[in-house]
């Protein structure tokens, strides 16, 4: 059946048959038909039956969406024919769900404005009907309106996630904006002051934006984590000396590992003050990672005196915080740190050695007092290269720095390694090669490959 009796055979279904074959045409008629035939799908979007209606919606949206590769008005508009506009609008106001669902998504493929349509879309944000509310913020985002700024505050606390998210982006585009800051800043200050959590938690975000962290100091005490961890993030930001003091007596009464993730990162940046608090976490799973992270920026002896413990084993905790506090050591430490964190290269848990490996990356062993610790690293990472083949890019990054790799027996030992190792073991000792002489990375490839 060509297109045009195809077309012909929706446009009788589309009067004379059951209410399913009447939506199943104007489904079709919308996907092959012409602008000509809008005048049939308006007809059938007042049709008694809703599923049909919806399908008058659904298939206006695709006869008369801008095509594939169509240049965009200038203004951002595309002109819709004013019967199309207000049928649409009358359809954000169906007593059917399905309905209202498929004209949302149409007003917004269609790229419908005014404020009838932004007065539409707001009524819909409180509907109970989830692909609803979700359809019409998606339309709101395009225009950049909030429709109903109670009713969009109120679904940062949506039941459904993605209703939440995309709440989130909507408020976020219309601050954005700076149009609708004297109506949207008022609901959005009083929830985060006093809101749900999980829209607490968001809101402060957004009125920190506008210069309000003022309420994020409040919010260091709520009940809820995720208002304490945005509070955290918020004030974390602040450089002055009493914010740092407010986080600091927060991190000691918090018992959520996930908010003192983020209050340890200021702890990390007040000396022997936050050593403490960073101690306390060293045995948690989740923050004693950041806890070591912490104590290597902290970096005094009582911080560095710790972090050798931890390393050394002689404090029991769990194997990723051994392997941040190696890391830590490695930032934090002197050449003397060196034997211990080769000692961890053997270590039967991938973490401790990963952190091994970015400790020794990270090692100050430059200048002639620590050449005997510098052969020490080379060798053990050489000794080693075909070991642990995961992590072999980590080798070449504790390597890359040393001038003893210029050695002509170390470049020797290099060459065998290309010649016997595969994939990215060959490639990083190729790199290593070429880092430190070109001409011998070249005759390595000329061995391997003498085409």
């Amino acid at each position: 059946m060509g297109t045009e009796h195809q077309i012909a055979f929706f446009v009788r279904e589309i009067s004379e048959a059951a209410p399913p074959r009447r939506a199943a045409a104007a489904k079709g008629l919308g996907r092959i038909g012409r602008p000509e035939h809008t005048a049939v799908l308006i007809a059938a979007a007042r049709d008694g039956d809703p599923g049909v209606r919806a399908a008058a919606a659904i298939g206006l949206g695709r006869l008369l969406a801008p095509t594939r590769g169509e240049p965009a008005p200038r203004d951002g508009r595309r002109a819709v024919e004013r019967p199309v506009h207000d049928l649409l609008v009358e359809l954000l106001a169906d007593p059917d769900a399905r309905v209202l669902r498929r004209a949302a998504s149409a007003a917004d493929r269609l790229g419908l404005t005014g404020p009838a349509v932004t007065a539409a879309l707001g009524r819909l944000l409180r509907d109970e009907e989830y692909h609803v509310r979700l359809n019409a913020l998606v339309a709101l985002r395009r225009l950049g309106e909030p429709g109903d700024v109670e009713a969009l505050v109120d679904l940062l606390d949506d039941p459904a996630r993605a209703v939440r998210d995309f709440a989130g982006v909507v408020v976020w585009r219309v601050l954005h904006l700076r149009e609708h800051d004297d109506v949207l800043l008022p609901p959005l200050s009083r929830v985060a002051l006093s809101g749900p959590g999980r829209a607490r938690a968001t809101a402060l975000t957004m009125v920190a934006q506008r210069g309000r962290r003022d309420l994020a100091v409040a919010a260091l005490t709520a009940a809820e984590p995720e208002v304490r961890q945005a509070a955290a993030r918020i004030l974390s930001r602040d450089p002055r000396p009493e914010t740092a003091d407010r986080l600091l007596a927060a991190l000691d009464a918090e018992r959520d590992p996930a908010v003192a993730r983020v209050l340890l990162g200021v702890a990390g940046q007040c000396g022997d003050r936050g050593l403490a608090a960073a101690v306390r976490w060293l045995h948690d799973r989740e923050a004693g990672p950041v806890a070591a992270w912490a104590m290597g920026r902290i970096g005094t002896p009582g911080a560095v005196r710790r972090l050798r413990a931890l390393v050394a084993g002689r404090t029991a905790v769990p194997p990723a915080v051994r392997g941040a506090a190696a890391r830590a050591l490695g930032a934090a430490g002197d050449r003397h740190d060196a034997e211990s964190l080769i000692a961890l290269l053997d270590d039967s848990d991938g973490d401790v050695r990963l952190g091994a490996l970015q400790g020794l990356a990270s090692l100050d062993l430059d200048g002639w007092r620590a050449r005997r610790q510098r052969a020490r690293v080379v060798e053990a990472l050489l000794s080693r290269w075909a070991a642990h083949p995961v992590l072999i890019w980590y080798f070449y990054s504790a390597l890359r720095h040393h001038p003893e790799t210029r050695r002509p027996e170390v470049r020797a030992r290099l060459r065998r390694l290309v010649k016997e190792s595969a994939g990215d073991g060959r490639a990083a000792a190729l790199a290593l090669l070429a880092d430190t002489d070109v001409r011998a990375a070249a005759d390595a490839l000329r061995v391997l490959d003498p085409g």
